[in-house]
């Protein structure tokens, strides 16, 4: 009876899930263009006709450029799927990731584990989040179509289902 309540409790710590830590990801706010202003051309005064009246006319200013609408958007927002394959219990699992608030938060949905809202940080140069044991980060390649996402998970009993893995997302709106 003992040695049998011995396994029923290791069976149960065994398949305890585990999610993937979150996925991070953080925005760079993109920078206004630099304007470059134009030397305004000197008034010529012809000197030959003196009694002539100055000329009033000042040069016309070059066209301004539309105004532009600041985007506070970084990079991070949005929403990015992608899959963990190779999870321990539970194989491959699709992820949608979600990122607002200038990669400050993060929703992370799968039919697997449901979806969970996590308080992530952005340093520019990718998100991080925390869950638990696991470990997620979200870093932008250069495209700003793809990301590249990381997650480490310790496992939980003497490390059984501890993983680590990188799989390429794919942002689907901006």
């Amino acid at each position: 009876m003992k040695r049998a309540f011995i396994f029923v409790v290791i069976g149960l710590l065994i398949t305890a899930h585990r999610l993937p830590a979150p996925i991070v990801e953080e925005e760079k706010p993109t920078p206004a263009p630099e304007q470059t202003a134009k030397p305004k051309p000197k008034r010529q005064v012809n000197k030959s006709s003196e009694n002539s009246e100055r000329s009033t006319k000042r040069p016309t200013p070059s066209p301004t450029p539309k105004n532009q609408v600041a985007s506070k958007r970084t990079p991070f927002d949005g929403t990015w799927v992608g899959i963990f394959k190779g999870i321990p219990f539970y194989g491959d699992v699709e992820f949608t990731i979600t990122i607002t608030g200038t990669g400050t938060v993060l929703t992370s949905r799968s039919s697997t584990f449901g979806t969970r809202t996590y308080q992530s940080t952005c340093d520019g140069t990718n998100v991080k989040w925390t869950d638990g044991p696991s470990h997620g980060t979200l870093t932008p390649n250069s495209d700003g179509r793809t990301a590249v996402v990381a997650s480490d998970n310790g496992g939980g009993f003497f490390g059984i289902g501890a993983y680590s893995s990188s799989v390429i997302f794919r942002k689907v709106s901006p």
